[in-house]
């Protein structure tokens, strides 16, 4: 019961996360002064992390002056069936 638990409350956050997102403008990283390819090494970080089973999954999402630059998340709905 306590995954299930811990699923559910991962599917909200990543819904409400996802609609905040959608709502704020989207800019490249580039454009913002960010780093394209240190983003690049956050995803594969998460996926080694949720490859390792060291989390079950997670969202990441990072702004620079009010602008939406990375936004991805990581794991599964059902950890035990990989879906």
């Amino acid at each position: 019961m306590h995954t299930t638990a811990r699923l559910f409350s991962t599917l909200i956050l990543f819904i409400t996360a996802h609609v905040h997102a959608a709502e704020l403008p989207t800019a490249t990283p580039s454009s913002v002064g960010m780093s394209p390819s240190k983003l690049a090494e956050v995803s594969q970080l998460m996926n080694q992390q949720v490859d390792d089973e060291k989390i079950a999954g997670g969202i990441v999402a990072v702004a620079k002056n009010g602008k939406v630059v990375f936004f991805e998340a990581y794991g599964n709905r059902d950890v035990e069936g990989k879906k």
